[in-house]
C-alpha cells in the first residue's frame, strides 16, 4: 500500500468528517433560534422539548459521522496492519492480500452474526509457539437483499479481524463467550448444536460476559480461575470487551475493527498512518501472543478428563 496516498485519503476524510460534524452541530439550532424569536414576538409558548430533541439528533449524527471515519480508517489501513503483524511475527508467517475465510467457519465460531456474503481484504497465516496454525483475516460480512428487478443490495453486518488458532486435540464441547448485553439470548444454535447459558462461573466474569455451551460441566473445567484471568488480561490488552469461542480443535477470536484502534483513529486528531498502523500492529501482536499462551497453558484435553 502507498502510505502517502493513504495519508492523503484519511486527511481528506477527516476534513469532511469535521466539516459535516460542525454543520450538524449548528444547523438544528437555527430553526430553534427562529422559533424562539418568533415566540418572543407574538408571545407563544415555545416547547423546550424541541431544543432537547435537536441536541440529541445532532449528537447521533455526529456519532455516525465519527463512526464512518473510523470505518474509513479500517478500510484503508487494516491490510497494512496485517502485513506489519506478519513481519513482526517472523518468516514463518505469510501475508496474503487476497485471502479467503470460509463463511461456515465464521458461523461455527458463534462470534459473527449470520451473513450471506464474506469479503476478505487481507490474511496472514503461520505457526504458533506449539507449531500449530494461526490464521488471521480482515473480514467484512454482509446480508444480501434484492429488489423486484433483481438488483442486489449488500448491508454490512460485521467488520473486523477474525483469528483462528488450531489446538492439539479435538473435543465435542462447544463454548462461546460473548459480551453480555441486555438483549442477550439465553440459547444459541450453531449448525444444529444447541448451546445454553452456563452459570456459576465467576461473579466478576459473568458481570461482563455470557457463556454458552453444550456441556456445562466440561465448560466449568475449561474456564478455570487461571483461564478466566488470562481472558480478562486479553480484554484489557484489547481496550474493550473481547469475545472468544472453542469448537472442535479450534479457538476463535473476533475483534471488531473499532476494538483494535485507539484515540488516534478519531477525526479530532491529525491522522498519522505510520503511528496508527504501529499502534494497531502492537495491539494485535499482543492479542495473538496471549491467545498462544492460553492454548499452550490451558490445553483442551482438560475438558475431556
Amino acid at each position: 500500500m502507498d502510505l502517502n496516498a493513504a495519508q492523503k485519503t484519511l486527511e481528506s476524510a477527516r476534513f469532511w468528517s469535521l466539516t459535516v460534524s460542525a454543520i450538524a452541530a449548528v444547523v438544528p439550532f437555527i430553526p430553534i433560534a427562529f422559533l424562539v424569536g418568533l415566540e418572543r414576538a407574538i408571545s407563544l409558548d415555545f416547547p423546550l422539548e424541541f431544543g432537547f430533541i435537536a441536541m440529541v439528533a445532532a449528537f447521533i449524527l455526529i456519532g455516525a459521522i465519527f463512526a464512518g471515519y473510523t470505518s474509513k480508517c479500517s478500510n484503508v489501513l487494516m491490510p497494512s496492519v496485517l502485513d506489519s503483524v506478519s513481519d513482526r511475527l517472523g518468516s514463518g508467517f505469510i501475508y496474503d492480500a487476497d485471502g479467503h475465510c470460509d463463511k461456515y467457519i465464521l458461523e461455527e465460531s458463534g462470534l459473527v452474526d449470520t451473513a450471506d456474503e464474506v469479503d476478505v481484504s487481507s490474511r496472514i497465516e503461520g505457526p504458533g509457539r506449539d507449531g500449530l496454525g494461526i490464521n488471521m483475516c480482515n473480514v467484512s460480512t454482509y446480508t444480501v437483499s434484492r429488489d423486484k428487478d433483481g438488483r442486489k443490495t449488500r448491508n454490512l453486518v460485521d467488520s473486523g479481524v477474525f483469528i483462528e488458532k488450531t489446538v492439539d486435540r479435538a473435543s465435542d464441547v462447544k463454548i462461546v463467550v460473548r459480551d453480555k448485553t441486555f438483549f442477550a439470548s439465553k440459547t444459541m444454535d450453531i449448525h444444529g448444536v444447541r448451546l445454553e447459558v452456563v452459570k456459576n462461573i465467576n461473579a466478576r466474569f459473568e458481570k461482563d460476559y455470557q457463556v454458552y455451551s453444550n456441556d456445562p460441566i466440561k465448560t466449568l473445567r475449561f474456564l478455570s480461575p487461571s483461564m478466566i484471568e488470562k481472558f480478562m488480561n486479553l480484554a484489557r490488552i484489547d481496550r474493550k470487551v473481547s469475545e472468544i469461542s472453542v469448537s472442535n480443535n479450534r479457538i476463535y477470536l473476533f475483534l471488531n475493527n473499532a476494538e483494535i484502534k485507539a484515540v488516534g483513529w478519531l477525526p479530532l486528531l491529525q491522522p498519522d498512518v505510520h503511528a496508527m498502523i504501529g499502534e494497531a500492529t502492537e495491539n494485535l501482536t499482543q492479542i495473538l501472543d496471549m491467545v498462544d499462551l492460553v492454548c499452550n497453558e490451558q490445553r483442551l484435553e482438560r475438558m475431556d478428563s
